[in-house]
């Protein structure tokens, strides 16, 4: 037992004493009370100590600052900073040697003609869909799960549609904490709410769903807020040819700033359009690096229609935005079991934090 335990151990045994005392007739009942209350004092402190530096992260649920840390959490994390960032210069390494090989190998993985619906033959799909052996995670979230799927309990969730989430608990206690309310976009909905569902039943966080192809009326509004926007450059002029609908895009600055989000920090981004991603995140990418915008985690369906430079370049800026890649898991369910990977992308600050609330 350390020194810190053994006090509240002692103040507690005193305690008792001067509790049992009151009613005891020779003592003095002021003095005896406030003897009682002092050692309450006593023991609330040492008690606070003790736990502080068994819950180092009890503190920083609400601060959310390292100065609340302990030295030793601290040097736990530089260390796994550090491992993350050489995975992830293996991976950008690995990638660009991919490419220099030569000819042969740059050709049978990407120089692969794509028809307009990302559709070809079964072995040219195989090679393209390679692309992604290229970009592993490089970090762990020691909190994730996969979450919103079809069941009402909240760790059944399998299939396609379900996203890997950090953190969970952590995100909701930090809030609630503060008194405050986290924020989630969801961009693409299809009427499939089960994400927003899980978020507001397990997190509590305001969401927003964005969707400028849905025919149907939104069926989610128990749960978030509907806008009929596409997300990306602003004032872009898209069309969707399969579903015969045209719309503009907005950027997500100035989204955030009609509905009034402006300096506030996007928690979860979740994204899943169906090849929309290539269009949508780079502006996402350049704002964050340049500081105008935070999002704490992607989460994003992305699939393998484009070439070897865009998928790289898509990664990159992701990298230049802050984000470590957490979680892979290539979907099965859609995309005609090949096209389509499940990423998660976690920034590294949120990561600290959640970490340091599994560890510390």
């Amino acid at each position: 037992m350390g020194s810190d335990d053994s006090l509240v151990v002692d103040s507690s045994k005193s305690l008792r004493s001067a509790l049992q005392s009151i009613t005891h007739p020779q003592q003095k009942p002021l003095l005896t009370v406030l003897s009682a209350i002092l050692l309450l004092s006593l023991l609330h402190l040492f008690a606070d100590v003790t736990w502080t530096k068994r819950l180092g992260h009890s503190v920083y649920f609400i601060s959310g600052e390292e100065s609340d840390l302990s030295n030793e959490c601290k040097r736990k994390l530089d260390a796994l900073d550090r491992v993350n960032d050489e995975r992830r210069a293996a991976r950008f390494r690995t990638a660009k040697q991919a490419k220099d090989a030569g000819k042969n190998v740059y050709d049978m993985f990407w120089k692969i003609p794509v028809s307009d619906n990302g559709s070809s033959d079964r072995e040219e799909r195989n090679r393209r869909n390679m692309i992604f052996d290229l970009f592993e995670p490089e970090a762990v979230c020691l909190t994730e799960e996969r979450f919103g799927g079809s069941s009402d309990e909240r760790y059944v969730a399998y299939g396609d549609g379900p996203k890997f989430v950090c953190g969970v608990d952590f995100l909701r206690e930090s809030y609630k904490a503060r008194d405050q309310n986290c924020l989630v976009y969801s961009v693409g909905s299809n009427n499939n709410i089960l994400f927003e569902k899980a978020v507001k039943n397990y997190i509590g966080c305001e969401i927003h769903t964005f969707d400028p192809t849905l025919r149907n009326p939104f069926v989610g509004y128990d749960y978030a807020d509907f806008h009929p926007w596409g997300l990306g450059k602003q004032g872009e002029k898209v069309k969707v040819k399969k579903l015969n609908v045209e719309f503009t895009t907005q950027s997500v600055e100035n989204v955030m700033k009609q509905l009034e989000h402006t300096g506030r920090k996007i928690d979860i981004f979740k994204i899943d359009c169906e090849g929309c991603e290539y269009e949508a995140m780079p502006p996402v990418f350049e704002a964050m690096a340049k500081g105008n915008l935070q999002i704490d985690q992607l989460l994003i369906e992305m699939h393998a229609y484009v070439s070897y430079d865009e998928m790289t370049e898509f990664f990159a800026a992701a990298d230049k935005a802050g984000f470590r890649i957490t979680h892979k898991e290539r979907n099965g369910w859609g995309c005609n079991g090949w096209g389509c990977v499940e990423y998660a992308f976690v920034s590294r600050s949120f990561l600290r934090r959640a970490t340091a609330s599994a560890i510390c």
